[in-house]
């Protein structure tokens, strides 16, 4: 992982210059990759005895391989968003966004339980947007399958009825991760932003 991580190219810029960053969840590729993305732009990482809600920008990290999933920690980890997005509230901005897979619009055939855990967390994302609006923009990215044969998101099965017809690169769902990050992005809140090769919009979809 550290090495795909530190062969990312950073194609997107954004200024966070002394904004705090930090991540809690899973411990993904795209996430690793995002954080180092912030911390290119300019974003300060926080250390592991400092408390998310300390954050000005939370990645929120979830199982994102179907087979991966795991529901234990599901309510700790919504608790802690809402934790750190009404600190955020508090002081006045921030950030806090979930990465999630594209299930959480639309079920994965064979993933019931992955797609249920999506579709919670993204209904989760929505009520912490309304609690902790004006100054707190929170949102989700829906990953469809990330990296080579899936293998960072997703179910390879899904480039069936994908229409760009291939799997998106590390950079591609970081940049997306940038752009909910980016302060100039001051007018999206409780959004599901699908990042998936277009398989979402039902091409070919065979159900």
């Amino acid at each position: 992982m550290v090495d795909r991580v530190q062969n990312v190219t950073r194609l997107m810029e954004i200024d966070i210059e002394g904004w705090r960053v930090a991540a809690i969840g899973a411990e993904t590729t795209i996430c690793a990759a995002a954080l180092e993305a912030l911390r290119a732009n300019g974003g300060i990482e926080l250390n592991e005895e400092i408390s998310p809600t300390e954050a000005d920008i939370l990645l929120v990290s979830w199982n994102l391989v179907p087979e991966r999933s795991d529901g234990a920690e599901a309510d700790a980890l919504v608790a802690a968003a809402g934790k750190a997005a009404e600190a955020m509230s508090r002081r006045g901005k921030g950030a806090v966004i979930f990465l999630l897979t594209a299930a959480a619009a639309i079920p994965i055939r064979r993933h019931a339980e992955h797609s249920r855990l999506m579709s919670a967390a993204a209904a989760a994302m929505r009520c912490i947007s309304m609690e902790s609006a004006p100054h707190v923009r929170v949102n989700a990215l829906g990953f469809g399958c990330i990296g080579e044969s899936a293998s960072d998101s997703g179910d390879i099965s899904m480039l069936t009825h994908v229409p760009l017809a291939r799997t998106g690169k590390l950079d591609e769902a970081v940049d997306a991760v940038l752009f909910m990050a980016d302060p100039l992005n001051s007018y999206t809140t409780g959004q599901l932003l699908p990042v998936d090769g277009g398989w979402s919009a039902g091409y070919a979809r065979s159900f």
